[in-house]
């Protein structure tokens, strides 16, 4: 039960921020604060032994928050904010399977603009 209570909780955490993100290029930090206590409570029920996992999972958003600042921005922080947070409810290699498969999604729109016209090389477009 507890592993679909997580799954909708990161369902409604990414669908917030993919339109906020969208939108207005920028993600709310008192949500990404909130999402990151709702996870926390969410696995004090399981015990000690996932939070190794957990702890993991929260080093992919680290790793994506430290290439924004070697980069200058050209990732986003906000990106490696919300890995942070889904890191507390997927764990290592749930969460880097969604940064992987956002990586992909990413991917594939970028050539489809490319191919369309709608967008060049410099054109930035929310992760």
């Amino acid at each position: 039960m507890w592993e679909i209570v997580r799954m909708i909780a990161v369902g409604i955490f990414l669908f917030i921020f993919v339109f906020r993100d969208f939108r207005k290029r920028k993600i709310s930090m008192l949500s990404v604060l909130i999402f990151a206590v709702l996870g926390i409570v969410l696995e004090i029920p399981e015990g000690i032994t996932v939070w190794k996992e957990i702890t993991a999972g929260i080093m992919v958003g680290a790793v994506v928050l430290g290439l924004a600042k070697i980069t200058e921005g050209k990732i986003g922080v906000g990106d490696g904010w919300v890995l942070i947070v889904t890191g507390l409810f997927l764990g290592f290699r749930g969460n880097l399977f969604l940064f992987m498969a956002a990586l992909f999604a990413s991917a594939v729109v970028s050539i489809v603009l490319l191919l369309c016209g709608k967008a060049d090389k410099k054109t930035q477009l929310p992760f």
